[in-house]
């Protein structure tokens, strides 16, 4: 698999004697699923935004072989509570539009999918894909909490990325929630030939999801383990029981504890 982006000696401080990351050298391969772990403060978050160009590296280098077209999961779903759930999907396509346009045509009374021709349709597509095709008109306040994420991870999709960047998602949601969502995430993923990063506390989550883990340390340094992680393609509730992944949970999380 190609490169799709190169980090060189990527550092970040906060302030000259306070470093947060780094410095970090990695290269983010087209079509992979990529797990973040590491000690609480460690700079998983900030590395996504890093990678995104939310904010720039205090040195190195960061380098996008190929056109890259973010889609950004939150640690919460930041969904518009006035807004039907559609309308939330809806949103960065008539963003985009007015960026791209901007004389075009201002939202009007009968929601984002008017001021935007084919919103409307690319939203109920992948509410749809989300199992909440009988969800689309209800607003956030009366939804669940795994739902509102189902919204997030449509809105995400919506504006057509090819490298999507979780942080931290699914860490409020109940067990078996979080577990549904994993199950679609890597299906997702898979099947629109995606590059992932997700950043994640649990162990569990990141051997069922990656297909490559990265484990930062509690203080700025280099990353201290680059695994692969073996398994199926097809990853489901069998997997969770495998030998094999027992295995791999049991090394990283040995790994975790050395590092803080």
């Amino acid at each position: 698999m190609s490169t799709l982006i190169g980090l060189e000696e990527v550092r970040y401080s906060y302030t000259p004697d306070r470093p947060v990351i780094g410095p970090l050298s990695l290269q983010i391969k087209q079509g992979d699923i990529t797990a973040v772990l590491g000690p609480s403060g460690c700079g998983k978050s900030t590395l996504l935004r890093l990678i995104a160009a939310l904010r720039p590296p205090s040195g190195g280098t960061i380098r996008y072989e190929q056109p890259v077209q973010f889609g950004f999961v939150f640690q919460h779903p930041t969904l518009l509570d006035w807004r039907s759930a559609r309308d939330n999907v809806a949103l960065p396509l008539l963003l985009n539009r007015r960026k791209n346009n901007p004389s075009a045509q201002k939202e009007t009374g009968q929601g984002l999918s008017a001021a935007a021709p084919n919103a409307g349709q690319i939203a109920d597509a992948w509410l749809d894909r989300m199992g909440l095709r009988d969800s689309a008109d209800q607003h956030p306040r009366a939804l669940s909490g795994g739902m509102q994420m189902r919204v997030s991870i449509a809105r995400a999709m919506a504006a057509q990325p090819n490298c999507l960047l979780f942080d931290e998602p699914f860490a409020a949601l109940d067990e078996l929630t979080r577990f549904d969502l994993n199950r679609m995430v890597r299906s997702v993923v898979r099947q629109e030939h995606l590059t992932a990063l997700f950043v994640t506390h649990s162990v569990q989550e990141s051997v069922f999801l990656a297909d490559r883990v990265l484990i930062l340390p509690k203080h700025a340094g280099p990353i201290i383990a680059d695994l692969t992680i073996s398994g199926p393609a097809q990853r489901n509730d069998e997997w969770r029981a495998d030998p094999l992944f027992l295995e791999q949970t049991q090394a990283i999380s040995a790994i975790l504890r050395e590092a803080g």
